[in-house]
């Protein structure tokens, strides 16, 4: 793929420079205290997504680059090997089969809802509407990582991540908003209902031990992280590539089958003692990752186009 040659910047490494600065000053201006209050209600997610659309459309980054080929694929699937290996199932298991419960049927409901709200407005969006449906269902169930990972394998438009984020972040953040007013609430209502909370307090006990634990990333620790996450990236890569293409349009691509591989495969390293990798910042690691990977899709779209 040629890079656009009316941008101001054409290399692929000056690219991806300037695309890492971009989310660096994003994050490092969301922890003044003058620009809290900002980044809590339009939260960084934002920023990361339409400045590099902005940077496009005024010239400065290009439209189409090679590094663009490469960052969605790898630093997708680098991300979310690293966030997996730091998910505690046994944890999540122990809620008991009342939240289990509760959580798979707001996954249910999304599922169910995003088609019969597509289906209702089909003759005002456009033939490919439904990719952005899928990606906003995958935010909501799963955050921003899932959003990300659906949206890559539906084939989601660049240009159509720029409606999903903002309506992820209204909707999201308004009911958030609901909840923590109603959090004041949530002593009353635990005694009217009888709730036991005793296995969510014993959860709230084990993260911050977890966060306690944690400590500064060495030399080792970084190598490892780095390593393991761009193997598995490449490796889930190069099996899903193996695998058939499903789907008319498509809709279980390589990429997907890529998707659920280093998803699969995390979820079982998460058993092992490289879960320990979560006390250095894996989890962090991979949402850098993820968050450069944003900003490459945000430099895609051009609203010049």
């Amino acid at each position: 793929m040629e890079t656009a040659p009316t941008s101001l910047l054409t290399d692929p490494m000056a690219v991806f420079g300037f695309l890492a600065l971009i989310v660096a000053l994003i994050f490092w201006v969301s922890e003044l205290p003058r620009f809290k209050k900002i980044f809590e209600v339009i939260p960084p997610v934002i920023y990361v997504y339409f400045i590099p659309m902005f940077t496009t459309s005024t010239g400065i980054t290009p439209s189409s680059s090679p590094l663009y080929d490469w960052t969605v694929p790898y630093l997708l699937l680098f991300a979310l090997l690293l966030l997996m290996i730091s998910v505690d199932v046994s944890s999540i298991i122990k809620l008991g089969p009342t939240a289990l419960f509760m959580v798979t049927a707001g996954a249910v409901g999304i599922v169910i809802g995003g088609p019969i709200s597509l289906l209702l407005f089909q003759n005002l969006l456009p033939a490919d509407a439904w990719t952005g449906f899928a990606a906003l269902s995958g935010s909501w169930i799963g955050g921003t990582a899932n959003m990300v990972a659906i949206a890559e394998s539906v084939g989601t438009p660049e240009s159509a991540y720029g409606p999903v984020i903002v309506v992820d972040t209204v909707v999201g953040y308004g009911w958030m908003g609901v909840l923590i007013a109603l959090a004041g609430y949530q002593a009353v209502f635990d005694k009217r209902t009888n709730a036991n909370t005793a296995v969510i307090e014993e959860t709230n006990i084990r993260l911050a031990k977890m966060d306690r634990q944690r400590h500064p990333t060495t030399l080792r620790d970084a190598i490892m992280m780095i390593g393991f996450g761009m193997a598995g990236a490449v490796m889930s890569l190069e099996v899903g590539q193996l695998l058939p293409v499903l789907g008319d349009p498509t809709i279980i691509s390589t990429t997907t089958w890529a998707i659920l591989i280093v998803v699969t495969g995390g979820l079982i390293l998460s058993f092992t003692p490289l879960r320990e990798l979560e006390k250095v910042g894996a989890s962090g690691l991979g949402y850098t990752a993820l968050y450069l990977l944003l900003a490459g899709i945000g430099a895609q779209a051009d609203i010049r186009a």
